[in-house]
């Protein structure tokens, strides 16, 4: 029997690192690239294998996270929290500025 969704902090954490930050690339690079569904199809395939995966208990992805940040943690010579700054914020946030930043310069291209 399958257990009812938890809005716990893993799976918000799980769903808005693993579906909602990579779709809003995915529609970005769809759009800039004018890929036709390439990427959207891309990532809604990785996203499959890797609920699949999480499902099936071969991996524990929140728990992939927390070891990632700690090896991090180890090469940068930070404390946990800023290695999961560095890594879960400041990342993606400037990777999704950048991909804003070049779709924007796409449209302005469209409208002179």
């Amino acid at each position: 029997m399958l257990q009812p969704f938890e809005l716990s902090y893993t799976n918000i954490n799980l769903l808005v690192f693993l579906v909602i930050i990579p779709m809003v690339w995915a529609f970005i690079l769809d759009r800039k690239l004018q890929a036709k569904w390439r990427f959207k199809i891309i990532f809604f395939g990785a996203i499959l294998l890797l609920e699949s995966l999480h499902f099936f208990g071969v991996i524990n992805l929140f728990q992939a996270g927390v070891r990632f940040c700690e090896k991090m943690m180890h090469v940068h010579n930070c404390a946990y929290a800023e290695s999961c700054v560095i890594w879960c914020v400041l990342l993606p946030l400037v990777v999704t500025i950048v991909l804003v930043s070049l779709l924007m310069k796409k449209v302005q291209k469209i409208r002179m």
